[in-house]
C-alpha cells in the first residue's frame, strides 16, 4: 500500500481514541462516590496534669498577706477511688465588706440567710495558679480551693453557698478552669459571715478544721497555711 495510504488510515484510529477519552470523563454515566469520611475519635481530657505533685507550703505556717503559698484542694475519697487533688499556688488578693443589700437577696444553699442585725458579711478573693492536678476521672474542669476568715477574737467565719450570682460593683464569684493546663489560673470569692462587730484578722485554707489560737506575741496561729491581714 502506498505510504499516503499508511497515514490516512492511522487517523481513524486516533479519533477514536479521543472520542473514548470524552466519553469516559463526559458520559451520563453516574459519578463516582467520594471517599467516607473517617470519624476520629476525640482524645479524652488527662487525668494527671503536671510533672508531679508540688512542694506544698508546710501546715502551720503564717504568712503576711502579700506572700502566696501553695496548697492543696482536694475532692472525693482517694481510697474509694473517685478523688479530685490540685496544688495551687494561691494568693490573697483582698478582704473587703459585702453588699448586705445584694446577699440578703440571694437565695443561700445550706443554711439560714444572712441576718445583718446578728453578722457583718465579707467578700474574702483570692487567686490561684494550677501546679498540678490528678484525679479518677478525666480533668475537664477544675475548681479552686476556698478560703475561710477568722476573727480578731479567733471565730472562724461561715461560709455561704451562695447559689445566685451576686452582681453589681461588690460581685462576688468563683472561675472554673476549663480545659485546664498546668499554669492556668483563676479566681475565687468566697462569701463569709462573722459574728456582728468582730473583724476578719486572718484568712486560711480550709484545710484546717480547729480555731486558731495566740501565740506568746498575740499572733493568731491555725493548722493549715494561714495569712495574717495587715501583717
Amino acid at each position: 500500500m502506498p505510504p499516503t495510504s499508511r497515514r490516512s488510515a492511522a487517523v481513524p484510529v486516533v479519533a477514536v481514541a479521543a472520542a473514548l477519552a470524552l466519553t469516559a470523563c463526559g458520559g451520563d454515566g453516574p459519578a463516582p462516590e467520594p471517599p467516607a469520611e473517617t470519624f476520629v475519635e476525640p482524645s479524652p481530657a488527662p487525668s494527671v496534669l503536671g510533672t508531679g505533685p508540688a512542694e506544698l507550703t508546710p501546715d502551720g505556717t503564717t504568712l503576711p498577706a502579700t506572700e502566696s503559698a501553695a496548697v492543696r484542694y482536694d475532692l472525693g475519697d482517694r481510697a474509694a477511688g473517685s478523688f479530685r487533688e490540685a496544688h495551687y499556688r494561691t494568693q490573697v488578693v483582698g478582704v473587703e465588706p459585702a453588699d448586705e443589700d445584694a446577699l440578703a437577696a440571694v437565695e443561700v444553699s445550706g443554711g439560714a440567710g444572712y441576718d445583718p442585725e446578728a453578722e457583718d458579711a465579707y467578700y474574702l478573693r483570692a487567686t490561684h495558679e494550677l501546679l498540678w492536678a490528678e484525679a479518677s476521672d478525666p480533668l475537664e474542669t477544675l475548681d479552686g480551693p476556698n478560703l475561710m476568715g477568722w476573727t480578731d477574737q479567733g471565730e472562724r467565719s461561715t461560709t455561704f453557698m451562695v447559689v445566685d450570682s451576686l452582681s453589681g460593683p461588690f460581685e462576688c464569684a468563683d472561675e472554673t478552669l476549663t480545659a485546664p493546663q498546668v499554669g492556668a489560673t483563676l479566681a475565687t470569692c468566697s462569701v463569709v459571715t462573722v459574728p456582728a462587730g468582730q473583724t476578719i484578722a486572718a484568712v486560711g485554707t480550709e484545710t484546717g478544721a480547729a480555731p486558731f489560737a495566740a501565740d506568746a506575741q498575740g499572733r493568731p496561729t491555725f493548722a493549715s497555711v494561714l495569712w495574717l491581714l495587715g501583717a
